[in-house]
């Protein structure tokens, strides 16, 4: 859906000070629901795209078009490019926006910053220097209460450059980006698997209970991914637990915010005890003054389960654990698709759970 340009302007984005210059001349409101957590997901899907893949047989016709005028007319040459018409915007950024990115794997843009919620990609030609803007905005009508939003900034280079954008903005309009906000939510819907919560003993997957090493805890939970898993569970918990987080990182919130002592004898993983370890199950446990905590990452044939079951020790646990929960459950899930995202990418060959 197009959006008003004040859907941009009026969002607290970094963009506003590093392109002040430049006129917003399109947003559009992205058809890609999720979580608070889901950003790098979108900004993937960018860096990922293609314009030859726009779903409309039009929408390509018209690029592959605009391509070949552009080598008759010498619009896309070396010399108008950014760093040779125009200096990179990446020569504006603060300090704290330096740090090396990727770019895009096939579309004509180079990375200018990304942060947690928000990334801009330039690209600039004899006619305009562009700033394709993707941002990650609260939504109160989808389920999860986020989704993207994106914004073309454009410099257009004189006279020519405002003829340029005007003479293309009906066929941007109509032809080229419905069709491709279609594609943008045809590839995020079959993006990732979905991850489902249950909460309560009696509400999480029976793989999983009955797996439980006792029956007597205060809280009980399990993200599951749907997913066919073709690894084995100890994978998936190193990859999770050691991989996906720092040392440091787990240590903050297991020992030093949930005070659990650590395991050091015997087989552990990420500080925890190995209690189970086969090809479809691995059971981990913690504990320290105050909780009790189990691990368990369960593999089927068609899901992955991670379930953590928790016992409070004393009055302390069970205030310790109420807030550390909330954070608990989205961590949880995200742990999951990430490393769902390192299987998938992954060059070694998956191990078969025989």
């Amino acid at each position: 859906m197009r959006l008003p340009v004040e859907a941009h302007s009026g969002m607290p984005w970094r963009i506003h000070d590093i392109a002040p210059d430049f006129r917003i001349y399109d947003v559009w409101a992205l058809p890609t629901p999720g979580g608070p957590e889901d950003f790098p997901l979108l900004k993937q899907q960018f860096m990922d795209g293609d314009i030859a893949n726009n779903p409309s047989p039009v929408a390509r016709t018209l690029f592959a078009i605009r391509w070949r005028l552009g080598e008759w007319f010498g619009w896309d040459d070396e010399e108008a490019s950014v760093g040779n018409r125009v200096p990179s915007l990446r020569d504006r950024l603060p300090e704290n926006l330096r740090a090396p990115v990727a770019d895009p794997t096939a579309l004509p843009f180079a990375t200018v910053f990304e942060t947690e919620n928000e990334w801009a990609a330039e690209m600039a030609n004899s006619t305009v220097h562009c700033v394709m803007h993707v941002g990650w905005v609260p939504d109160d009508t989808t389920t999860d209460g986020y989704r993207g939003q994106m914004a073309v900034l454009v410099k257009p280079n004189g006279v020519w450059g405002r003829a340029y954008m005007a003479a293309i903005a009906p066929f941007r309009h109509v032809l080229v980006y419905p069709p491709l906000m279609r594609g943008i939510a045809a590839v995020w819907d079959g993006r990732a698997p979905g991850v489902t919560l249950t909460r309560g003993q009696q509400a999480i997957p029976n793989s999983v209970r009955v797996r439980l090493l006792s029956q007597n805890f205060d809280y009980v939970d399990t993200n599951s991914l749907a997913a066919a898993a073709d690894r084995t569970a100890e994978w998936w918990a190193r990859t999770m637990f050691e991989e996906l987080i720092t040392t440091a990182g787990r240590e903050s919130v297991f020992g030093g915010l949930l005070r659990l002592t650590p395991e050091s004898g015997g087989q552990s993983l990420a500080g925890w005890k190995v209690v189970e370890n086969t090809p479809h199950a691995v059971a981990l446990t913690r504990a320290g003054r105050h909780l009790a905590c189990e691990m368990h990452v369960v593999v089927t044939d068609d899901a992955v389960h991670l379930a953590l079951a928790v016992r409070y020790r004393t009055r302390l646990g069970a205030a310790i654990w109420r807030p550390a929960s909330s954070m608990h459950r989205r961590f949880g899930k995200q742990l999951l698709l990430q490393a769902w995202q390192a299987a998938r990418d992954q060059a070694c060959p998956t191990i078969p759970l025989d």
